[in-house]
C-alpha cells in the first residue's frame, strides 16, 4: 500500500465534510516492522506487525474549543472512512461538553514537504545469520527492528507534510553466567555486516573484563569516563524540562541559571536539534517545520528554548517549531579532541562507566541529577582496566560535569537510538560524544 496516497484520500474525504469554523489535524504513524528476539543467541520470536496509528484533532474555532481521538487504521478505506466519520462526530459532541481552551491554538496552513531516507535493509533471515555468526558462543540477549516508518501531519488549511525511513535497530546485552553483562546497540539506516561484527566485537572485549571479581568503591569523587551511551542516558533526563521555554517561565527548568547568564557551563560544550541526522521529521503534530538547526547551547552558554505555539500565546514568546512537551529532538553535542586509544591513559585512575539508570533530578533548581550506575563499569588504574565495580549512586550538577570539573570530549560521537517500541516504534536518536570529568561525586 502507497500510505501517502491512501491517507491523502482519506483526509480529503473527511475535510469535505466539516462545517464553517471547523478544522481537523490529522497525525499519522505508520510502520510495518519485523520484531526479532533473542536470548542465548538463538531467535525465540519473531513478529511481524503493520500499525497504522491515526490521531484527529478537531477545532472548532468559533468556540474556542478542541477534543482529540485516535484509533488504529484497517487499510480497508470503506472501513476506515466510515471510522473516521463516526470519530469526527464523536469531537463534535465532545467539544461541546468541554470547556473553552483559554490558549486555543487555531490550524495554519504551514506548506508541504516530504522528506524519505531510503535504506538498505536486508530480509529477516539474512539478519538472523549475521547475528548467529557474529555473537557466537556469547549469550546473546535482546531484539532487533526492522522495517519502514512513515509519519504525517495534514490539515484542513493545506499543511500536507509527510517522512518517510527504511530503519533499523538492534539492542541487546551479552551475559555471563554469573548474570553480569555488557549492553549496546547498534541502529541506523543500511545494515552492515562489519559494523555489527565490530559493535559485537567491542562488547565482548569489555564482556572478558567482567570475569574478574569486582571491586567495591567507596564513596567520593572520582575522575570519570562516561562512553557516549553513558552520556546520552545524563543528557536524556533534559529532555524533562531542560530547555523548555514554558519551564523556564514557570520557573521548573534546570537550566534557568544557564539562560540568565548566572550560570555557564565550559565552551566545549556546544548542544543542537539537528535535524540533519535523518532520523526524525522536522514537524510537529500542529504541522510546523522547526529549523534544520537550532543551537540550544552555544560554547557553554545558553542560546534558545523550545517554544511550542501555546507556550508562545501563554507566555507572550516567539515559537520556534517545537512539540507539544518542548523536549528536544535529534541532539547532537560537539565532539571534542579525546582520541579513543587515548581515553584510559587520559583517565589514569578512576571510573569508567558505560551503561547507567533509575536516573532523575535530584535538585532541579540546581541542575543536579542523581542514577546509578548498571552494566559494565569498571575501576581504572594507571590507564588499566583491573576490575568491574558493584553498582554505585551518583549525584551531580551538571554545572560541575559539563562546567569546571569537564576534562574534554571525545573526538567521536555515536548515534543512540530511541528503542521504545511501547505503543509505536521509537523514530529519535542523538548524536553524543563520551565524556572525561574530574572529581564527579557517587555518594553511595
Amino acid at each position: 500500500m502507497q500510505m501517502k496516497s491512501y491517507i491523502d484520500r482519506l483526509t480529503n474525504a473527511l475535510f469535505n465534510n466539516l462545517k464553517n469554523n471547523e478544522d481537523l489535524i490529522i497525525n499519522l504513524h505508520f510502520e510495518e516492522s519485523d520484531f526479532l528476539r533473542f536470548n542465548k543467541a538463538r531467535a525465540r520470536q519473531t513478529t511481524h506487525v503493520w500499525q497504522a496509528n491515526f490521531a484527529m484533532s478537531y477545532l472548532n474555532n468559533s468556540t474556542q474549543k478542541n477534543s482529540r481521538k485516535r484509533f488504529l487504521l484497517t487499510g480497508d478505506y470503506e472501513m476506515d472512512i466510515a471510522q473516521a466519520s463516526l470519530a469526527l462526530n464523536y469531537l463534535r459532541e465532545m467539544a461541546q461538553e468541554l470547556p473553552a481552551d483559554p490558549f486555543f491554538i487555531s490550524a495554519e496552513n504551514f506548506g508541504t514537504s516530504f522528506e524519505k531516507t531510503t535504506g538498505q535493509l536486508p530480509a529477516s533471515e539474512i539478519i538472523l545469520d549475521e547475528i548467529f555468526s557474529a555473537a557466537g558462543q556469547a549469550d546473546f540477549v535482546g531484539q532487533v527492528v526492522t522495517g519502514p516508518i512513515f509519519q504525517s501531519i495534514i490539515n484542513s488549511k493545506g499543511t500536507n507534510h509527510a517522512f518517510a525511513t527504511d530503519s533499523f535497530f538492534v539492542d541487546y546485552s551479552l551475559f555471563l553466567e554469573n548474570q553480569k553483562a555488557v549492553k549496546n546497540s547498534y541502529a541506523g539506516t543500511c545494515w552492515s555486516k562489519n559494523d555489527l561484527q565490530q559493535n559485537l566485537h567491542e562488547s565482548k572485549t569489555l564482556l572478558k573484563k567482567l570475569e574478574i571479581i569486582p571491586r567495591d568503591i567507596k564513596r567520593g569523587k572520582y575522575r570519570t569516563y562516561f562512553t557516549p551511551s553513558a552520556h546520552e542516558e545524563m543528557t536524556g533526563i533534559l529532555g524533562w524540562g531542560g530547555f523548555s521555554g514554558a519551564s523556564f517561565k514557570e520557573g521548573q527548568c534546570p537550566f534557568r541559571a544557564l539562560y540568565e547568564n548566572q550560570e555557564s557551563f565550559s565552551s566545549k560544550i556546544t548542544l543542537k536539534q539537528d535535524f540533519s541526522l535523518g532520523v526524525c521529521p522536522r514537524f510537529n503534530a500542529e504541522g510546523e517545520l522547526a529549523p534544520q538547526t537550532l543551537a540550544l547551547i552555544e560554547e557553554g552558554r545558553g542560546k534558545n528554548l523550545l517554544v511550542s505555539r501555546r507556550s508562545a500565546k501563554e507566555f507572550n514568546l516567539i515559537a520556534n517549531g517545537a512539540n507539544g512537551g518542548e523536549s528536544p529532538c535529534s541532539v547532537v553535542i560537539s565532539p571534542g579532541k579525546l582520541k579513543r586509544e587515548n581515553i584510559l591513559k587520559e583517565l589514569g585512575t578512576g571510573l569508567y562507566i558505560s551503561n547507567l539508570h533509575y536516573l532523575n533530578f535530584s535538585d532541579r533548581q540546581a541542575a543536579r541529577i542523581t542514577g546509578m550506575t548498571r552494566y559494565a563499569c569498571f575501576y581504572v588504574e594507571n590507564g588499566e582496566i583491573v576490575a568491574p565495580i558493584n553498582d554505585l549512586r551518583f549525584d551531580e550538577s551538571f554545572y560541575n560535569c559539563w562546567g569546571k570539573n569537564l576534562i574534554d570530549l571525545t573526538d567521536f560521537s555515536e548515534i543512540i537510538p530511541n528503542v521504545s517500541t511501547y505503543f509505536s516504534r521509537g523514530i529519535n536518536a542523538n548524536k553524543i560524544p563520551g565524556i572525561l570529568v574530574d572529581d564527579f561525586n557517587f555518594t553511595l
